[in-house]
């Protein structure tokens, strides 16, 4: 997903590229789960700062 642009369906290689050059090869997310529970599509998703 991370060669994905979020924008538009198309791919993007470079993505992927740039990240096992300058990135050991890894990328991440950081999450917490505060209330266990199903996502399902269509569900509102909020991101905290």
């Amino acid at each position: 997903m991370i060669g994905i642009d979020p924008e538009t369906p198309e791919e993007n290689p470079e993505i992927l590229q740039y990240v096992a050059r300058n990135h050991d090869n890894t990328a991440g997310v950081y999450a917490a789960v505060l209330v266990e529970g199903l996502v399902r599509p269509g569900d509102e998703i909020v991101l905290l700062d």
